[in-house]
């Protein structure tokens, strides 16, 4: 009885044996003495239940045999399982490597559209700043000064100075020197400014030979000082034009404040505060050249346009409502 027990226990053993090798290639993946155990042992699967010899069948031996069926079946199971370990780990590293190249080629395109947007707001002969990047990044700024502008008294040193300049006859520069000198003046143009103005301040190549610079959350009462040694340091600067040779060069500056009226409910945009520094830039090379000329609000409370301004800028300064200053002498009428 204990023999035909035990016969029955290793018959159904040697059938899942058998079973799982079937279905999961396992002699595939065992060595070559598993393998050969295994085939010497699944043929007994039918012989087992009919007759084994005597010897076979104490349950000693069937013990030993069944231990011999789930020690193979034990080493066939930890195979599968080191090389489904060994698969998940490569699985594993194959991901962190292509996660890595993907977050090195993210950052490289980040690097790269941050490049693109920097060289599309600079200008690249002079590496100033460009019209788009003033026109895209001073908003921001002119959203903090009409906060401080709302507040009364409002704080000292929240201007907004705008000032434009132009070089004097470059035209002729370039007729006679040829437009790479041109752009050479040009570039020490803009070493001039950086030198002149604040790293904080705005300095932009606005156009041709025309810069513009925001002197930023200054005091509009500085200005005229301001304007005035930038003409002294572009007059007195020897610009060099080739080897050994320099000339001298000079400019029109023109400028205004933002807000242009602190006392005015609805002050001009900063866009027409720069309009009106160009209007007084012109006022100054109509009238003299290498001179500066500034406009601000007069009267207090006056409502002013940037069209009346322009439009009738004499007749707004005869009666007060109108601002100039000046580097031109006081018996020389502007020209506007």
């Amino acid at each position: 009885m204990v023999a035909t027990t035990g016969l029955e226990y290793l018959g159904q053993s040697v059938q899942i044996l058998d079973w799982l090798v079937q279905t999961s290639g396992l002699i595939g993946g065992l060595s070559g003495a598993q393998a050969a155990l295994l085939s010497a042992t699944l043929p007994m699967t039918e012989t087992v239940r009919t007759a084994l010899p005597e010897w076979l069948q104490s349950p000693q031996a069937i013990g030993m045999l069944m231990a011999a069926v789930a020690a193979v079946m034990y080493a066939g199971f930890a195979m599968l399982s080191y090389r489904q370990r060994r698969r998940q780990r490569l699985l594993e590293d194959m991901v962190k490597q292509r996660t890595q190249e993907l977050e090195e080629k993210s950052q490289q395109l980040a690097e790269a559209l941050a490049a693109a947007k920097r060289a599309s707001r600079t200008d690249r002969l002079t590496g100033l700043a460009n019209r788009r990047a003033v026109e895209e990044g001073l908003p921001a700024d002119v959203l903090i000064v009409d906060r401080r502008f709302a507040e009364r008294p409002y704080p000292a040193d929240s201007d907004f100075t705008m000032f434009v300049l132009d070089i004097d006859h470059f035209k002729a520069v370039n007729d006679q020197y040829g437009h790479a000198v041109g752009d050479r003046i040009l570039e020490q143009f803009s070493t001039i400014l950086k030198d002149v103005f604040r790293a904080s301040d705005i300095i932009a190549r606005w156009g041709g030979e025309e810069f513009l610079v925001v002197s930023r959350f200054t005091d509009r009462a500085n200005a005229a000082e301001i304007a005035e040694r930038l003409r002294h340091c572009i007059e007195t600067h020897d610009f060099v034009i080739a080897d050994g040779e320099t000339t001298r060069c000079t400019a029109s500056i023109g400028y205004a404040s933002y807000p242009f009226d602190p006392d005015f409910a609805h002050p001009l945009t900063w866009e027409c505060t720069i309009g009106i520094a160009d209007c007084a830039l012109y006022a100054a090379k109509k009238t003299s050249r290498n001179a500066w000329v500034g406009l601000s609000a007069g009267s207090p409370g006056t409502p002013l346009t940037k069209a009346d301004i322009i439009r009738d800028t004499s007749a707004l300064i005869a009666r007060g409502a109108l601002r100039a200053e000046t580097s031109i002498a006081d018996d020389k009428d502007l020209i506007w």
